[in-house]
């Protein structure tokens, strides 16, 4: 972007340097015409002698009108960059004062989504919340230490609730995103946000489906709720049973957690559940009325969701139904909690099973890092580094350094290349638009296989559920970590592999080394039909002459690029050239890569 200069109105370059910066990442995620880039309802053209401003309305008044950005970006909405209208004419220069002041004083989307995604609204979109790792236990910790703060007798009664939903600016009254994805999660002030709680009827119908699938064990439970000013009245209709009477007490307020980068956020709260006498004309007394159908899932069988109970519930209140998810610690999770006072191993583990229930139910959307974030073991790790270093062995004539990291990396496609490619032998796929990461398959103390991911710094981190067991040990595949918008969580796109079992395959042709993908396939296949927090799929070739059926699954919009075929779903940047030759650790001049202008 040309810097800003001085204009008509005097502004120095400091001022002009302000503004830009606190612009610039509105800029960054919209795609301007020609050299404009679009703010809000308006563009700001490049122009001789400065920046203008060009409204986009029809009548040509004002920019900065709120609205959708007529090129969106997939999946996304762009945001206004002001929401009180500023008097930027067509022909009128960019006033750096006015810009100034509107940013200053305005208390629209900009200021508010930037204070509810905890980022600063200039320069790089430093995250300021916190990571889930850390905000879980300490939320954790609060509940322990005032359900502690009770008489004995009534720790009992404690219940430890997590409910998704949406947090709001209350002035707003809808969500909003930042422009850049972050794991982080930031807490919200009761006064300026609220929390509705609740999910779309066919978000609730999917999670069901997909718990059915993992095996996991439901109960159902049918109740009409009164809502009296004592409490509540609960008649149970499925089961049968008695009538009784609840009240609750919040042991502290709510704390409401945005997750800028998850679908939902949610809301984290302690309770003291306490049994009331029924009135006897409790129906005449009540002020509201609820039908709730409600289904208990658990798996005690996995460890990874243990002292969690989740509760998916359809409410119909004055024929209005409404469907909402809420985690809650089981007695088993509350004893655990509460009899581990100095106990961080285990209030750390329950946090830990919480976290893979919100990664579960609410996965990050479009994670800017969506790689497991558990380290390897020790044992792991080294056996990893080792059958790593044995593939450089394995490449004669190449002074490999052991903590390189032998993946090929591919070279620009030139002008020169296109005789190269007309006259050998060359496949193409798409670029996928992930994590580069390679798969190994090293030894399980219980037997068997089990797998880790090796990045390109050789960090070496687990792979979730192991990964598929039916690997041979040893064995290595190349691939990338990219969010499927299908699947709504990573999956691991495997597109070559270096070694099979004990054997090294970078010798041979490609044509061959698909052989043994197929072979590893199998493996792939069986892993992900179990519905796994990280599925595995094989990337699709495509001879070089049928490169038109490869560019028939792409999409764009907005900038923005999007494979889309079967299982496939996931953004990408260009397309692989991939000749049929031996693997090449390093830089690869064979391997070619082209991308689209504007990924570049």
């Amino acid at each position: 972007v040309p810097p800003l200069t001085r204009n008509k109105d005097g502004a120095t370059a400091e001022e002009a340097r302000k503004v830009r910066m606190q612009l610039w990442w509105r800029w960054r995620q919209c795609s301007g015409v020609g050299l404009g880039r679009h703010v809000g309802g308006g563009v700001v053209e490049w122009c001789r002698g400065g920046w203008r401003a060009r409204s986009l309305c029809k009548s040509g008044g004002t920019g900065g009108l709120p609205g959708p950005c007529p090129r969106r970006r997939v999946g996304a909405w762009c945001r206004p960059l002001l929401t009180t209208a500023v008097p930027w004419c067509r022909s009128s220069p960019f006033n750096l004062d006015q810009a100034v002041q509107g940013i200053q004083q305005s208390e629209g989307e900009v200021y508010q989504e930037t204070q509810a995604a905890g980022m600063p609204a200039g320069g790089s979109a430093v995250p300021l919340g916190q990571p889930m790792e850390a905000v879980l236990p300490e939320l954790l910790r609060q509940a322990r230490q005032q359900a502690l703060a009770l008489p004995e007798e009534q720790r009992g009664m404690v219940e430890v609730e997590v409910r998704i939903g949406l947090a709001t600016p209350r002035d707003l009254g809808r969500r909003l995103f930042p422009s850049t994805p972050l794991r982080q999660a930031v807490r919200l002030a009761p006064t300026t946000h609220s929390f509705k709680p609740g999910i779309p009827q066919g978000r609730f119908r999917a999670v069901e489906a997909m718990l059915l699938r993992r095996g996991f064990h439901k109960t159902k439970l049918v109740e009409k709720v009164f809502i009296t000013e004592t409490g509540r009245v609960v008649e149970p209709v499925e089961p049968h049973g008695a009538v009784r009477g609840e009240s609750k007490q919040k042991l502290h307020p709510p704390h409401d957690i945005a997750l800028p980068s998850a679908v939902y956020d949610m809301r984290f709260s302690a309770v003291l559940e306490a049994a009331t006498k029924v009135p006897q004309d409790y129906r005449a007394r009540a002020t509201t009325s609820r039908d709730k159908v409600r289904t208990s899932w658990a798996c005690s069988s996995d460890g990874r969701f243990k002292n969690w109970r989740l509760d998916m519930t359809q409410v119909v209140q004055d024929a209005v139904p409404s469907f909402e998810m809420e985690l809650e610690l089981d007695r088993d999770g509350l004893r655990e909690l509460l009899g581990s006072e100095n106990d961080e191993t285990k209030l750390q583990l329950i946090a830990q099973q919480l976290s893979n229930w919100l990664a579960l139910l609410n996965p990050i959307d479009t994670a800017a890092d969506p790689t497991p974030q558990a380290n390897a073991s020790n044992d792991a790790r080294r056996e990893a580094e080792i059958i790593c270093s044995q593939l450089h062995e394995s490449m004669p004539g190449r002074n490999w350094h052991s903590s390189s990291f032998p993946g090929a990396m591919p070279v620009n496609m030139c002008k020169r290349h296109i005789r190269e490619i007309q006259s050998k032998p060359y496949f193409v796929t798409e670029k996928t638009d992930g994590v580069r990461q390679l798969l190994v398959a090293v030894s399980d103390p219980n037997g068997g296989a089990r797998c880790v991911l090796v990045d390109r710094q050789m960090q070496t981190r687990a792979f979730p559920d192991s990964g598929p067991g039916g690997l041979p040990v040893g064995t290595v595949v190349d691939g990338e970590v990219v969010y499927n918008f299908t699947y709504r969580r990573a999956v691991f796109m495997v597109f070559d592999i270096l070694r099979y079992g004990g054997e090294s395959l970078v010798g041979r042709l490609f044509t061959e080394r698909l052989k043994f993908l197929t072979q590893a396939g199998e493996a792939f296949k069986a892993f992900s039909g179990t519905d796994p927090a990280m599925p595995i799929f094989l990337k699709r070739y495509f001879p070089r002459q049928c490169i038109t059926s490869l560019m028939k699954c792409v999409r764009s919009s907005g900038g923005e690029h999007v494979y889309e075929a079967d299982h496939f779903h996931h953004k990408t940047d260009g397309v692989i050239l991939q000749p049929d030759a031996a693997y090449v650790m390093g830089t690869d001049l064979g391997l070619l890569k082209w991308k689209w202008l504007d990924t570049v």
